[in-house]
C-alpha cells in the first residue's frame, strides 16, 4: 500500500513493499505542475529554486500527491512521479546471432498503415534493422521510404549514391568485389546512424548481402573477453576518408559506450581505419583484440546473408549492424542505391505512432 513520509529535505514515496523514491522538496517545487507549458516545454528557470525550501502542507490519494508552497495546494500526478524514478526503457534490443528467418515486411503495406510502419521500424529499434520488399525500382524510390519515417541526411556523396561497378571508382563499394561486414562512414562527425540500400537490378552471380549484429559481439566479448572489450573502448581510431574534394576525419573508440557503460555505437571499418596510435605497451594488445573481433565478423557462424531482390530494401542502424557482401560477376546488372538518415527521426516516430494508436 502506498506511503508518504516527510523528511527535513525530502519526501519518500513507499510505492510496494519492494519500490520506494525520494523526492527532493526543491526538485518537486522545481518541477511543479504549474512550471511547465501544454506543448511539455519547461516555462520556469532552475537557477532560482531555494534549494532549502519545504512546503507547507502535505497530503496525497490514491491519484495525487498534494504539495502547497504558498496558500494553493498543488496536485502531483501520482503516475508521473513513478515514472521519473521508475522510467520505461526505451530502445530494447533483441540481440542476434544469426537472425533467420526474419520478417519480410511490404512497402504498400508500410505506406498506408501506421500499425505496419510501426512494426517495421520497430524492427530496426530492436534487431538493428528492417527488410522491405515491393519498393520501385526507379530511381530515387529510396527516398520515399526514408520519409515514411525521417529526413534524409545529405553527404558528400548527395541525397542519395549508387553502388555500381565502375572504372576508377573512389570508394571500393563502387566494384565487384566483395566487401567485409563494417559500418559506413567512421571518418564522418557525427556519423551517420540509420542507412538505407535498395536494389534497383540484380541479375548477378554472388553479391549476397551480409549483416552482423556488432553489439551481439560485442557484449560476447564484454563475458568472454573483458580485457579485449576494454581495449576497444577506451582507445579511439583515426578514421579517414580521401579524394579530390573531400578530406574527412574522426577519431573515436570501436566500441562506443553511454554514460551508464552501455553499448552505444560501434565503428569498424578496415578500409578507412588509420595506423594504429597507440603507446608501446598496449600496441600488441590492442592487435589481439581488434583481430578477435574481426575474426569474430567473419564467421559465418555470426552472419546473416540473402540476396536483396529488386525492389528491396534494408533499412538499419550503421552504429549496430555491420554489412557487407560477397563478390559478384555479371557487373553491368546490379544496381543499388543507398542514403543515410538518422536514428533520433526513427525513435521520435516510433513514439508518435505509439501513442497515436494506444488511443484508437
Amino acid at each position: 500500500m502506498l506511503s508518504v513520509s516527510p523528511q527535513d529535505q525530502f519526501l519518500t514515496i513507499q510505492w510496494d513493499a519492494d519500490h520506494s523514491s525520494n523526492y527532493w522538496y526543491a526538485w518537486l517545487y522545481d518541477n511543479a505542475p504549474q512550471n511547465w507549458h501544454e506543448s511539455g516545454q519547461k516555462l520556469s528557470e532552475s537557477r532560482g529554486v531555494d534549494l532549502h525550501i519545504k512546503p507547507l502542507t502535505i497530503s496525497w490519494s490514491a491519484q495525487n500527491l498534494y504539495l502547497s508552497w504558498d496558500k494553493e495546494a498543488i496536485a502531483y500526478p501520482l503516475a508521473w512521479l513513478k515514472q521519473c524514478s521508475f522510467p520505461t526503457k526505451e530502445n530494447q534490443r533483441v540481440l542476434w546471432e544469426k537472425l533467420d528467418p526474419h520478417q519480410l515486411h511490404d512497402y504498400a503495406q508500410v505506406s498506408i498503415d501506421p500499425a505496419a510502419l510501426l512494426c517495421c521500424l520497430k524492427d530496426v529499434q530492436k534487431y538493428g534493422f528492417a527488410h522491405i520488399a515491393g519498393l520501385p525500382t526507379t530511381s530515387g524510390s529510396l527516398l520515399r521510404l526514408v520519409h515514411l519515417f525521417g529526413y534524409v541526411r545529405e553527404t558528400n556523396y548527395g541525397s542519395f549514391y549508387d553502388v555500381i561497378a565502375e572504372e576508377n571508382p573512389e570508394n571500393l563499394a563502387n566494384t565487384a568485389l566483395g566487401l567485409d561486414a563494417h559500418t559506413d562512414n567512421p571518418y564522418r562527425n557525427p556519423t551517420p546512424t540509420i542507412q538505407v540500400l535498395h536494389c534497383l537490378k540484380s541479375k548477378v552471380e554472388g553479391g549476397e548481402t551480409i549483416l552482423v549484429d556488432g553489439f551481439y559481439l560485442a557484449e560476447k566479448m564484454k563475458q568472454e573477453h573483458p580485457v579485449y572489450f576494454h581495449l576497444l573502448t577506451t582507445n579511439a581510431m583515426k578514421f579517414k576518408f580521401a579524394s579530390k574534394d573531400q578530406w574527412l576525419e574522426n577519431r573515436a573508440p570501436i566500441f562506443g559506450l553511454d554514460l551508464d557503460g552501455e553499448l552505444l555505437s560501434i565503428k569498424f571499418n578496415n578500409r578507412s581505419i588509420q595506423p594504429f596510435e597507440l603507446p608501446d605497451e598496449l600496441m600488441l594488445p590492442f592487435y589481439e583484440a581488434y583481430q578477435y573481433f574481426e575474426n569474430q565478423l567473419h564467421d559465418p557462424q555470426f552472419q546473416l546473408i540473402f540476396k536483396l531482390e529488386p525492389g528491396e530494401a534494408i533499412v538499419y542502424d550503421n552504429e549496430r549492424i555491420l554489412h557487407g557482401r560477397t563478390a559478384y560477376s555479371n557487373v553491368k546488372v546490379r544496381h543499388l542505391q543507398g542514403c543515410y538518415a538518422d536514428r533520433d527521426a526513427l525513435h521520435s516516430k516510433i513514439r508518435v505512432l505509439e501513442e497515436r494508436l494506444a488511443q484508437i
